[in-house]
């Protein structure tokens, strides 16, 4: 999960491709 939670953090555009994390 941790990869993901960098991934969201590093890329705010990362919330349409991964809206379950956001």
């Amino acid at each position: 999960m941790s990869e993901d939670s960098v991934v969201h953090t590093v890329t705010p555009s990362s919330n349409y491709i991964y809206p379950d994390l956001h």
